[in-house]
């Protein structure tokens, strides 16, 4: 069915802004990010997870914009449509100390606190990629 692009923006638009609560953009506004950055945060966090490491995701994210990472900041724009539990995990993150994560053959993401951690991952038998 082809349908006017102004109609199908206006329907996400509105989508958008009913799940988007008050409690939600207070937390946006407490957060020190702007809605943007939540939505780009939240995109990497949709794109990378399998459902169940959101927060563990997000905490990997907020630590590298916190502290000394080699590529500072985020993408201009989310990456892809982030899903509403992937916006709660960019407002929420777990409090963790990793700053990297890689996906193992058991399909599950591996956690690690360091560089090196994380290179002996993903150079072991138990690395995915």
């Amino acid at each position: 069915m082809d349908e006017d692009p102004t109609h199908a923006l206006s329907r996400l638009l509105d989508n958008f802004n009913t799940k988007m609560s008050d409690e939600l953009m207070q937390k946006v506004e407490a957060s020190g990010y702007s809605l943007n950055d939540i939505l780009t945060i939240a995109s990497l966090i949709e794109k990378e997870t399998d459902g169940t490491d959101r927060e563990n995701i997000a905490s990997v994210i907020y630590n590298r914009l916190n502290n000394v990472s080699m590529y500072e900041g985020l993408p201009p724009t989310p990456i892809a449509n982030p899903g509403l539990a992937s916006i709660q995990a960019a407002l929420e993150p777990a409090q963790t100390n990793y700053y990297f994560y890689a996906l193992g053959k058991d399909k599950v993401h591996h956690f690690f606190k360091t560089y090196a951690e994380h290179a002996n991952f993903v150079s072991s038998s138990q690395y995915a990629g």
